[in-house]
C-alpha cells in the first residue's frame, strides 16, 4: 500500500525531451521516444516494445536546449505493462532507465532543469 511518501533517491520533474535509446547485442535495436520524467538518477520513457529489466543501453538525451545532447550509458531498472495489446494495436511499457556514466556536466545540466521546474510548481 502506497503511504504516500516519494522514497525516490533523486528529485524529478516531468520535462518532455527526445531520447535515443540503443542496444548492441545480444539483440540490437534502436529507438527514439520521449522522457516521462528526469532526474539526475535517470529517466522514465514509455515505448512500444517490452525490453527486459537489467539489460544495458546507449542514451542520448536532446534537452531541448541549445547545447549537445547528454549521453550516458545506462541500465534498464524497471517495465510496466501500461497499455495492453488489442486488435490493431501494440502495447505500451514505461521504462525506467537509470544512468550509469553521466558526466559531471551532464548531472549539473539535468540538475538545474529539475530544480527550475520544482520551484516554478511550488
Amino acid at each position: 500500500m502506497w503511504d504516500r511518501v516519494d522514497r525516490r533517491r533523486f528529485p524529478r520533474a516531468e520535462y518532455p525531451c527526445l531520447i535515443t535509446m540503443r542496444k548492441h547485442t545480444p539483440s540490437p535495436f534502436s529507438m527514439l521516444t520521449h522522457t516521462e520524467n528526469i532526474s539526475v538518477g535517470g529517466v522514465r520513457v514509455i515505448v512500444g516494445k517490452r525490453i527486459e529489466v537489467m539489460i544495458d543501453v546507449d542514451l542520448e538525451i536532446d534537452l531541448m536546449d541549445t547545447l549537445p545532447n547528454v549521453t550516458s550509458d545506462g541500465t534498464v531498472s524497471w517495465v510496466k505493462e501500461i497499455l495492453p495489446a488489442q486488435k490493431g494495436r501494440s502495447p505500451s511499457y514505461e521504462i525506467g532507465i537509470q544512468f550509469i556514466t553521466l558526466k559531471d556536466e551532464y548531472r549539473r545540466r539535468i540538475q538545474s532543469i529539475v530544480e527550475h521546474l520544482s520551484s516554478k510548481s511550488g
